[in-house]
């Protein structure tokens, strides 16, 4: 499984469960491909997001205060 990162515009926001996925967090999705991380964040989010990437140091971190937050196969199952 490879991590993928999911991040949000000004006026996204998404309650999954007890998480919180807004402008100021990254959301990361393990997936076994690109493919399959966009689908679960179509699914989940509902084509709502901004950007996706394949690497964390792709993001700029500083811009996410509160961090990444991993989205668990349990909150999308």
């Amino acid at each position: 499984m490879k991590k993928f990162y999911f991040t949000f515009g000004q006026a996204h926001k998404h309650v999954v469960g007890d998480k919180i996925f807004d402008k100021d967090c990254v959301c990361e999705i393990e997936a076994e491909d690109w493919h399959e991380a966009r689908a679960i964040a179509f699914k989940v989010f509902d084509r709502v997001f901004c950007f996706q990437y394949s690497r964390i140091e792709d993001v700029t971190i500083m811009y996410y205060p509160r961090g990444i937050i991993k989205l668990e196969p349990t909150d999308y199952a």
